[in-house]
């Protein structure tokens, strides 16, 4: 509910600027050599993917319009689920969905990788898993589709078809 703040509000600073300023040069030691070092660690290999998926947040519009809904009354917002022991469900988070007024929900999935990005069979199960616990837990009736945010595309391969459409970098600076 609007102007109502729960613990299950999710609030995400996505300015591009201080993110990387506190991540990567308030109070750093930095040599001369310190970006060709980091080239391919993992800390560098995080921040490439927290970058991606904030690109594609300032990018909506253009992930609509791939889709061909940008005529379509939408809402756009993060959700997700905490873990329940109780029940044996594990927590899931959605950082993008798009429920549209066509009476479809799309599971956008963000993944940064350097080629086309390859759906394994754990990761189609763990698609398969957010869409039913998601399903599940706000009892909605409406379709849900996954859609891939990728930067290269999908590898085509026997899990490919669990998407129902994917984007890719350049579309999101399409005009």
């Amino acid at each position: 509910m609007m102007g109502y703040r729960t613990k299950s509000d999710i609030f995400q600073l996505i300015d591009h600027y201080t993110l990387f300023y506190y991540e990567y040069i308030n109070g750093a030691r930095q040599g001369s050599n310190y970006w060709r070092s980091m080239l391919g660690t993992p800390k560098y290999n995080t921040w490439c993917g927290l970058a991606f998926e904030r690109t594609c947040l300032w990018h909506v519009d253009q992930i609509k319009k791939k889709l061909g809904i940008s005529g379509i009354l939408t809402n756009e917002y993060a959700w997700r689920c905490l873990p329940d022991e109780g029940i044996g469900r594990s927590g899931v988070q959605i950082d993008l969905l798009i429920d549209r007024s066509d009476g479809i929900i799309d599971v956008c999935e963000m993944k940064y990788s350097k080629d086309s990005y390859t759906i394994t069979s754990d990761y189609a199960n763990e698609l398969t898993r957010k869409r039913n616990v998601f399903q599940a837990v706000t009892g909605t009736k409406k379709a849900i589709h996954s859609i891939m945010v990728t930067t290269d595309g999908l590898t085509r391969n026997e899990y490919w078809g669990e998407v129902q459409a994917e984007v890719q970098l350049d579309d999101l600076y399409e005009l």
